[in-house]
């Protein structure tokens, strides 16, 4: 009897806390949670990657098994200048603001399953850009190549 109480109990609990796990659908965007509302239209506009910022280099992540180096691209580093007056903020909004709406098919951002992230060094940024999926890194792996001509 008591370990049928326990049981039921338990499982109450389980589905209690699945439904408190699930997204409603008024949670907030991820565009509207970095304040892409905010930024003025000739940044929160266009591709992720594009005025006022300047591509310099595009180079591939491989994956990393221990200390080893695997010939398996994970995604790319695009090293970025941004136009002069940009503070660190603004640099970094404007890309992860385009990366939240990104669908022009030539984005690397814009690929499904795509993970950003912008990291200063010196007087650039680095848009660390990876997928999971082997499939999706390659193509991420491609739309920035093109980005570098």
């Amino acid at each position: 009897m008591v370990r049928g109480l326990v049981s039921m109990t338990l499982l109450a609990l389980m589905l209690g806390g699945c439904a408190a796990t699930t997204a409603s659908p008024s949670a907030p965007s991820r565009s509207a949670a970095l304040g892409c509302a905010d930024l003025p239209g000739e940044l929160a506009q266009g591709e992720s990657l594009g005025t006022p910022l300047r591509v310099l280099a595009v180079r591939n992540v491989h994956e990393r098994i221990g200390r080893q180096v695997s010939g398996a691209v994970r995604g790319v580093e695009v090293r970025v200048r941004a136009a002069h007056g940009m503070d660190d903020v603004a640099v970094r909004r404007t890309i992860l603001c385009r990366a939240a709406i990104a669908s022009s098919p030539s984005d690397p951002l814009a690929v499904v399953g795509a993970h950003s992230r912008v990291d200063r060094r010196g007087l650039d940024y680095v848009v660390t850009v990876t997928a999971r999926g082997r499939d999706a890194a390659q193509e991420i792996a491609e739309r920035a190549s093109r980005l570098a001509r």
